[in-house]
């Protein structure tokens, strides 16, 4: 969680960043997304993560270089370690993996 309070909760040049400056919204949305996924799918490049993406019918965030709306959240979880490694708002589902 401190990663996500740090890079993404609070405004930072070119990242996503949450409206909500409640940590435990946050991690509410969060733990919505691991146990309610709208899309999971493998990381590229990592084979011990795993990335889920969930969509919200309200606005979470904004995006960090394009300013738009967001309604979707994307985790990556570390499957090894059992952790999440961050999360942030995003504009679009990455994958057509639907749970």
């Amino acid at each position: 969680m401190d990663h996500i309070q740090k890079n993404h909760m609070f405004h930072k040049p070119g990242k996503s960043v949450f409206f909500s400056k409640n940590p435990s919204d946050v991690w509410e949305m969060v733990q919505l997304t691991l146990s309610r996924p709208t899309v999971k799918r493998p990381h590229r490049s990592n084979m011990h993560r795993s990335v889920y993406q969930k969509n919200f019918a309200t606005q979470v965030g904004s995006h960090g270089k394009s300013g738009a709306s967001c309604y979707i959240i994307t985790v990556i979880y570390d499957d090894r370690r059992k952790q999440v490694v961050t999360a942030f708002p995003t504009e679009k589902l990455k994958s057509k993996i639907y749970i």
